[in-house]
């Protein structure tokens, strides 16, 4: 009877721990029935030599995964899994992320030179955006209103430089989200208002880098508000985004310093 009843007790445990893990690891596919509310689904390894959680099921990251690809909440990926954001699918973890696919390139990498590259890292933006502010004559800042599978995400924030041509200018930046979307675009003047010089259309190829390169196209609406100030709607569709900006452009030089 004692044993009879060990094995019932033993039989349990086993199906309670089993639906316990169910709440919390999930299949590839979110159905998020039993996701916390308002806590991001995350997605996770379960290899043996695992430490991140991904922003994404097709992260590079976990490209080298030797386990099953399942998903769960960011609270339990970090408490009950003790995992660290991934350094390649999320932005601003910089010191405090790892690495599953240590062969891909993060912005922290894995391991103990994280802090070298990270320091590294810093220096190289630091100089590219110095270049980038010497050489360029605007400055551009936007809230984006993102679109993905037909509805609104989160606001973004993008900002860059853009360099001016003739009839055309030269953009390059970065949006900030949940992860970092890399901009180069090249717009066209395409119609300038009869009545008034404040109002142009821009229209051009666009190219942006998420988890990998997206092509497409970006339609800019300006009017001068000032000397040094424009106000900028516009509208940008590539195979990696979808999304409406607002925001404004602030002229801060003609001339490069070496020409005054």
């Amino acid at each position: 009877m004692i044993r009879l009843r060990l094995f019932l007790l033993l039989i349990y445990s086993v199906f309670s721990f089993q639906g316990y893990s169910d709440i919390h690891f999930k299949s590839e596919t979110p159905q998020s029935p039993f996701l916390q509310n308002n806590n991001q689904t995350v997605y996770v390894c379960t290899g043996s030599y695992a430490y991140a959680y991904h922003s994404r099921s097709n992260c590079n990251g976990l490209n080298n995964c030797k386990g099953e690809i399942k998903y769960t909440d960011e609270y339990y990926a970090r408490t009950g899994l003790n995992r660290k954001p991934c350094c390649i699918c999320w932005s601003n973890v910089i010191g405090d992320c790892k690495n599953d696919n240590t062969e891909a390139v993060g912005s922290g990498g894995a391991g103990g030179n994280g802090s070298n590259n990270d320091a590294l890292a810093a220096v190289g933006i630091a100089i590219i955006a110095g270049s980038a502010a010497i050489l360029s004559n605007d400055f551009y800042l936007h809230n984006n209103f993102n679109f993905a599978n037909k509805e609104v995400s989160p606001l973004s924030i993008g900002l860059g430089f853009r360099k001016l041509l003739k009839e055309s200018a030269i953009e390059y930046g970065l949006i900030l989200g949940d992860n970092v979307d890399y901009q180069l675009s090249y717009l066209h003047k395409i119609h300038s208002s009869k009545k008034s010089d404040r109002f142009n259309v821009f229209l051009g190829p666009s190219l942006n880098y998420v988890d990998q390169i997206g092509f497409g196209g970006l339609l800019s609406s300006q009017y001068t508000l000032g000397k040094v100030v424009k106000l900028d709607v516009r509208y940008e569709l590539t195979s990696q985004s979808h999304r409406i900006s607002l925001g404004f452009i602030f002229h801060y030089q003609d001339k490069y310093f070496w020409q005054r």
